[in-house]
């Protein structure tokens, strides 16, 4: 039996930027933005688990021995989407000639990547070699990250 991992993406964006300046004792100059992010994400695969089962007796002791049942795989679809605003601002301080301040700021955003989105799994109740739970998996419910970012320099 084959299970697989779907995975799909649709971003839709829109930028905007303003550019202004003004003179007077200390110029300043910059930009002020906004990109509009919208992303649908789709992800389908397979959720499995091996239930922790008797599989016979210890003959001296009498104590039960467990092993792993066999495998149930169920299928997970997620879909989801969401929209995000990402404002920037740089300013640029005009000391001297040989002299300015920059200053900037924005909000900043990091999608997980499609094997952190994986939702297949699969659950060893019972671990041969020490007993202890095992599993491996993505999670098709993670969202975007985001930051805010600051930076200055005097240069």
């Amino acid at each position: 039996m084959v299970h697989r991992s779907t995975q799909g993406e649709k971003t839709y964006t829109a930028y905007g930027v303003a550019r202004f300046g003004s003179g007077g004792a200390v110029p300043i100059d910059g930009n002020i933005g906004v990109r509009l992010i919208k992303t649908k994400v789709s992800t389908a695969g397979f959720v499995g688990s091996s239930p922790r089962v008797q599989t016979g007796t210890d003959a001296a002791s009498s104590a039960p021995i467990y092993g792993n049942g066999p495998i149930i795989f169920n299928p997970v679809n997620v879909d989801s989407d969401y929209t995000k605003a990402l404002p920037s601002l740089n300013l640029t301080f005009h000391f001297t000639d040989k002299l300015q301040l920059r200053l900037a700021a924005s909000k900043a955003l990091t999608r997980p990547g499609f094997d952190q989105l994986n939702p297949n799994i699969t659950i060893f109740e019972n671990n041969p070699t020490n007993g202890q739970r095992t599993a491996t998996s993505g999670n098709a419910d993670l969202r975007p990250l985001t930051a805010d970012q600051l930076d200055a320099s005097l240069e």
